[in-house]
């Protein structure tokens, strides 16, 4: 009994060294190195990064045009059918009426029996009007507003002279021993104040003629003639180059149309005369005649208007002529839908609405063509909204070059680039902890970072960091937030796209930080907490 006693007590002894070896190992404080954490590191880098709103929609028809007959009458010729491509202005029918060509011939054989009335009725009439036998500018205008012409081109020998070539000419004695190298030959007409080119044409031992580029001078004016060098040749009066006379066999004139120098066109009217003799009958005659003139117009525009034409370019559709069927004036013939470029309508949600403008390019993909993607441009905003469940859209338009056998109504998806900055800061998202609204990174550590800490001093808490990663295997990030809280750096951010966030301030380029190891989703977090700037869903 005594012996097992006996063994009780030095087995008792022998587990208590041993417990308080255990207590004093596990106790025992070893300093904190880098090397004894378990860290992912990253490095502050420049990259580009945008941020996009995304939406679903369709294609649709960007322009159509409805294609109607203009006048009735038969389906002579049908030169398209659905699906055809058309080129505006081509050819898509033909119809035909006996009715226009049969009202086309009797008003023109009665237009042209009314012509030979008035022409017989103002036979031995003196006309009413003077006009301008040729084109050319008014000069030496000398009848006036209640002037006999008799009385006018007895004492003028005109009523006025038009200067057909916009020319005027000078002559001037040849100086003694002058001979011009060449003809025609260069020179300068000095008129009063003006200096007008010319050209000295022709040269003899008496005189020298020379032509002055312009007629707005007054016929009779004293043109002075230098050569180039400014040496004065001589002086003459400046006249009309190639003057037309304008007369007239008698009246009194009872309004002049033109004014001295006007341009006028040939056949424009110049004077109005006073004719008393014109008859009430010559005036029926010329109301008929107007009114048979616009009959036949009107006719022939309908005979032009069987032909029905493309108005834009485009395929067609709905094409509803057959040949040899009667067609009603208003008739719709078919539909003209372009396709060299096609409209999408993106729905796009509310949270994002207020970020698209026009004039913001966007990237499309559509469900028909995979693989493929295609530029666009927003035209605009939709203002009234579509409400599904707690989700509101709002439809936006743009437009992009219609290729690849695009077709109406085809699903798009795409996304507008509504923000973007080139060769920024980056981070990674997971990289972000935060202090209510603050926005800290740590610092990767140095062992003199770590000086004086061990594992023994690891404390509980975090200072009040929240690590944006959610509860990991964090633990070397706790213990570094608590024995080296100087790596906690304080950043301010931009732009927040994908797993990347801008950062405007608080590190710079090459710096290496700490990374989290995460799962969770740092821009919803980031929005939650009120901060990064930036964020789009």
């Amino acid at each position: 009994m005594k012996k097992s006693v006996k063994v009780l007590l030095i087995l008792a002894v022998v587990l208590a060294v041993a417990a308080g070896a255990a207590y004093y190992l596990l106790n025992q404080s070893t300093p904190l190195t880098v090397d004894s954490l378990d860290l992912d590191i990253v490095s502050v880098q420049r990259g580009d990064i945008q941020v996009t709103a995304h939406g679903t929609g369709m294609l649709e028809v960007d322009v159509t045009r409805d294609v109607y007959s203009q006048t009735s009458g038969r389906v002579l010729a049908v030169y398209k059918e659905d699906g055809d491509y058309v080129e505006a202005g081509e050819l898509i029918a033909v119809l035909e009426s006996q009715a226009l060509e049969e009202n086309l011939r009797s008003q023109t054989d009665d237009l042209y029996l009314r012509e030979l009335e008035l022409s017989a009725s103002r036979l031995g009439r003196a006309p009413t009007v003077i006009s301008a036998p040729l084109a050319g500018r008014v000069k030496l205008l000398r009848a006036g507003k209640g002037d006999d012409m008799v009385t006018v081109q007895t004492q003028f020998g005109a009523l006025a002279v038009l200067s057909t070539d916009g020319r005027m000419r000078v002559t001037v004695p040849t100086p003694e021993g002058y001979v011009p190298d060449v003809l025609p030959l260069e020179v300068r007409i000095h008129i009063e104040d003006k200096v007008e080119n010319g050209s000295l044409l022709a040269a003899d031992e008496q005189q020298l003629t020379v032509l002055i580029e312009s007629d707005l001078h007054d016929p009779g004016a004293i043109g002075i003639v230098r050569d180039m060098s400014g040496v004065q040749l001589g002086s003459g009066e400046l006249v009309i180059n190639k003057p037309v006379v304008v007369a007239g066999v008698s009246g009194t004139i009872k309004t002049v149309e033109v004014k001295e120098n006007d341009k006028v066109r040939a056949n424009d009217r110049l004077f109005t005369l006073e004719d008393n003799s014109v008859t009430v009958d010559v005036e029926r005659q010329l109301l008929s005649r107007d009114q048979l003139r616009r009959q036949v117009d009107d006719t022939r525009d309908k005979i032009t208007r069987l032909e029905i034409r493309a108005p834009i370019s485009g395929v067609v559709a709905g094409f509803m002529l057959r040949e040899g069927a009667l067609a009603q004036d208003g008739q719709h013939v078919c539909t003209i839908i372009q396709t060299d470029r096609a409209k999408v309508l993106l729905a796009v949600d509310e949270l994002d609405i207020a970020t698209i403008f026009p004039g913001q390019s966007a990237t499309l993909r559509l469900d028909a063509l995979p693989g493929r993607t295609y530029a666009a441009t927003v035209d605009r905003v939709l203002p009234i909204g579509t409400r599904s469940g707690d989700i509101t859209t709002y439809d936006v338009v743009l437009f992009l070059d219609a290729q690849d056998n695009m077709l109406p109504y085809m699903s798009v998806s795409g996304d507008i680039l509504v923000a973007e900055v080139k060769e920024t800061l980056l981070v990674p998202v997971t990289a972000l902890q935060a202090v209510g609204a603050d926005r800290y990174v740590m610092l990767a550590p140095t062992n003199g970072d770590l000086d004086g800490a061990t594992t023994g001093r690891r404390r509980s808490g975090n200072n009040g960091f929240m690590m944006m990663m959610g509860q990991g295997n964090n633990s070397d990030i706790t213990l570094l937030q608590s024995v080296a809280p100087q790596l906690m750096r304080l950043v301010e951010t931009g732009l927040v796209s994908g797993e990347y966030v801008e950062i405007l301030s608080g590190v710079r380029e090459g710096e290496q930080i700490v990374l989290p190891r995460s799962g969770s989703n740092m821009i919803n977090a980031m929005m939650r907490m009120g901060g990064g700037g930036g964020n789009r869903r």
